[in-house]
């Protein structure tokens, strides 16, 4: 089972040494090349501001600490 860029990983592996694997089970997997659209790039986008405005609530409520909101 492979997540996410393991998906990936996985997914290339197999593809070279599909002689070596039985079975593959891929959760939601990043598979190089793709290219999102414009319509997916602003759900995306639009999902980036929920998430972020969700959080500043949070923090606002002190239910989650704000010390690394800036990367730091």
């Amino acid at each position: 089972m492979a997540f996410s860029n393991g998906g990936r990983v996985a997914f290339d592996f197999v593809s070279a040494y599909s002689a070596m694997v039985n079975s593959l089970i891929l959760v939601s997997p990043g598979i190089r090349g793709y290219k999102a659209g414009p319509q997916e790039e602003k759900e995306w986008e639009e999902e980036d501001k929920m998430l972020s405005r969700s959080q500043e609530l949070a923090i606002s409520e002190n239910r989650i600490d704000g010390c690394c909101k800036d990367g730091s």
